[in-house]
């Protein structure tokens, strides 16, 4: 757990500093607000699921680390990202969903698709 907690903060604050880049950039994307609700709603919600093992908090992580892989693909596609800024922080983004799953399923949960 310790692990993915260190690795959903890292991704908080790597969400952080491509929003500042953006801003130097002067690459007003429209969606940054979001993209770092995303990023620092999963890093809370992880941190949540650590203090008191919790199906709704751990859900509620995957649900914004899937939305912020999707702002995070939609910056790339529409070139705010160059192809490589984007590949490395989609991967960690995606990487990040994989170790949730992982803890996730350790604790016996089960993702919300399975539990329709």
């Amino acid at each position: 757990m310790r692990e993915l907690l260190e690795k959903s903060f890292d991704f908080s604050v790597r969400i952080t500093e491509l929003i500042k880049y953006l801003e130097r950039e002067q690459k007003n994307f429209p969606l940054r607000d979001r993209l770092l609700e995303c990023a620092a709603g999963a890093g809370v919600c992880i941190r949540q699921s650590a203090e008191g093992p919790s199906p709704q908090a751990i859900q509620k992580a995957l649900d914004y680390l899937s939305e912020a892989l999707y702002l995070l693909e939609l910056l790339s596609k529409t070139e705010y990202l160059t192809e490589r800024q984007g590949v490395r922080i989609q991967e960690d983004c995606r990487s990040l969903t994989v170790m949730a799953l992982a803890w996730s399923a350790a604790q016996g949960f089960s993702p919300a698709s399975e539990r329709e």
